[in-house]
């Protein structure tokens, strides 16, 4: 599990800082943790802070009430995190790796965000790509599109086919979901599910992660910063 974690104006240690979850389902065990700084620049720093989770079996998990607990100096603040889903599913080998993606969706407004991503298929067999899904009652999927190239430059977006989108082996082609957001004000954290199929067999995958943000300019933000 992602998380990440913004600081302003604020020059911190990565030693000083504890970091806990509370409301995790009762079957899952945090194994692992720690954080890493992924972006600082004008006194605005972005860190991402991981867990490693286990959950002892395969099942569906949802919590309305996570929260994430930091610490610093014996000071705690308690993060209200909403809800998370945990879908736990048997390891098996994957034939498809994603190449290319895009990993966030950002603005002051985003009614109409899109998860874009290159899928490669890795095998010497036809694969048929059926559809990514993922948990979320206020971000709806209106359409699967793809294009034949390779790339997510210059991409001219078609249907997907109602069979499913087939892949010859060790090709690959660009895919991209396009949402609706029904609260636009709020953050989404997706790690979709993408699934597919070899001969008739239904296979699932966990897409990588993508966040929708609600950016605010540097004078609002400077300003939240110093109340």
């Amino acid at each position: 599990m992602q998380i990440p974690w913004f600081v302003i104006n604020k020059d911190i240690k990565l030693s000083e800082i504890k970091f806990d979850l509370l409301n995790l389902p009762d079957t899952a065990e945090i194994i692992k943790k720690d954080i890493v700084l992924t972006y600082s620049r004008e006194n605005i720093s972005r860190y991402l802070i991981n867990f490693f989770i286990k959950i002892k079996t395969p099942h569906l998990y949802k919590t309305d009430n996570l929260n994430l607990i930091i610490e610093k100096n014996n000071v705690k603040d308690k993060i209200p995190l909403g809800r998370w889903v945990f879908e736990i599913i048997p390891y098996e080998q994957n034939e498809l790796r994603i190449r290319e993606l895009i990993t966030m969706s950002s603005g002051s407004k985003i009614d109409y965000p899109y998860y874009m991503f290159v899928i490669e298929n890795k095998s010497s067999q036809l694969v048929t790509l059926h559809d990514i899904t993922y948990d979320s009652p206020n971000l709806n999927k209106i359409n699967v599109k793809y294009d034949d190239n390779a790339t997510l430059e210059n991409n001219e977006w078609k249907d997907f086919p109602v069979g499913g989108l087939t892949l010859a082996p060790f090709s690959s082609k660009a895919v991209a979901v396009f949402m609706e957001s029904k609260k636009p004000q709020k953050l989404y954290a997706l790690k979709p599910k993408i699934i597919y199929s070899i001969n008739d067999k239904i296979f699932e995958m966990p897409g990588d992660m993508y966040l929708v943000t609600i950016s605010m300019s540097k004078e609002d933000i400077m300003r939240k910063a110093t109340r």
